[in-house]
């Protein structure tokens, strides 16, 4: 969430981030200074879940305004099971694309609930990938890509992806506890056969 009250006890993204501590990644300076000056990205303290999904007093407003795509960073993204947050509905709540730095398969289970992603523009094998490491390394050069379009590939994009924004919308709001349950349902019914 792009938030910049001092009083939210807020974190910019250099001061959170350690780009170089991955090897794997090949990171040079001046893409941290890139990835600083291009990202409008300061990550906030609150925690009232409320809050942060229903963006109330519109902090988050420019940020989605001004970016062209949102990197969902779920905290459990090492992990074998998907915990899909806040963090994972903010951007369709907001009509904004997103990379996904979650689970192996965290992409196929938003497909499994009816929600689309963006393999159309960019490759998304990231998803597939089991080593978190590599993982993360595939969404950079994912990434890096995407700050390489001109203009044109900007526009056409953004004229290319309404579509998808407003169908992930239009899922969201729709009773998700009847998606999950189905879910359910059809997982324990294949356990039992």
């Amino acid at each position: 969430m792009c938030d910049t009250d001092p009083e939210m006890n807020s974190y910019h993204f250099k001061n959170t981030i350690d780009l170089f501590s991955n090897q794997l990644l090949g990171l040079k300076t001046e893409d941290a200074v890139n990835f600083i000056n291009k990202l409008p990205l300061v990550i906030d303290g609150e925690t009232d879940i409320a809050k942060m999904c229903g963006d109330f007093d519109r902090a988050a407003k420019d940020f989605y305004q001004d970016s062209l795509v949102s990197i969902i960073t779920e905290t459990n993204y090492e992990l074998s099971e998907l915990t899909a947050t806040e963090k994972t509905w903010k951007p369709a709540k907001e009509k904004h694309p997103f990379i996904m730095v979650g689970v192996t398969g965290a992409l196929r289970t938003l497909h499994e609930f009816g929600f689309q992603t963006f393999d159309d523009f960019w490759d998304e094998s990231y998803d597939d990938e089991e080593d978190p490491r590599m993982r993360l390394y595939k969404i950079v050069q994912v990434c890096k890509e995407i700050g390489s379009w001109t203009s044109e590939q900007i526009l056409d994009f953004k004229r290319r992806v309404k579509p998808i924004v407003e169908h992930n919308y239009q899922m969201l709001k729709t009773n998700t506890a009847k998606i999950v349950a189905d879910k359910i349902r059809k997982e324990i019914g294949k356990k039992i056969i």
